[in-house]
C-alpha cells in the first residue's frame, strides 16, 4: 500500500497513485472511499454514509440507541388496529447492560448488608 503523508492533513492510504479507493486519517477524523462520490466519514458530528447503503440483517440485529430493535419481520404483517396495538419497535435491554446493572445492584446490597 502506498502511502502519502499531507501537510497537518493526516495519512492517506492508497493502494497506487491512480487509486480512486483511499483511507484517510486525521487527528479527530478518519475516512473510507472506494469511488468518486461513495465513502464513509467518521469525525465529531457522527458517522455520514454517501452512496448505495445495504445492511446485511434482519430488524431485530438493527438496535436504535443501544435499546430497541425492529419488529420482527414476520410481526409486522399483521396489521396493527386500536384493539390489537403492534409496535413499531421493541424495547430490549442489551444483556451486557442487564448483567453489569445485576452487578451494581448486587453490590449495593453487599455494601448496605456490611453498614
Amino acid at each position: 500500500m502506498a502511502d502519502v503523508n499531507l501537510k497537518n492533513k493526516g495519512k492517506v492510504w492508497r493502494i497506487n497513485s491512480n487509486s480512486s479507493a483511499f483511507f484517510k486519517i486525521e487527528d479527530e477524523a478518519a475516512y473510507m472511499a472506494s469511488a468518486v462520490g461513495t465513502f464513509i466519514a467518521v469525525d465529531n458530528a457522527g458517522i455520514t454514509f454517501r452512496g448505495n447503503t445495504s445492511f446485511m440483517s434482519t430488524g431485530e440485529g438493527q438496535r436504535t440507541d443501544g435499546l430497541f430493535i425492529n419488529t420482527p419481520a414476520m410481526l409486522r404483517m399483521i396489521p396493527s388496529t386500536i384493539v390489537t396495538l403492534i409496535p413499531a419497535v421493541l424495547p430490549i435491554p442489551p444483556l451486557g447492560f442487564v448483567k453489569t446493572m445485576v452487578q451494581a445492584v448486587q453490590a449495593v446490597a453487599v455494601m448496605s448488608a456490611i453498614v
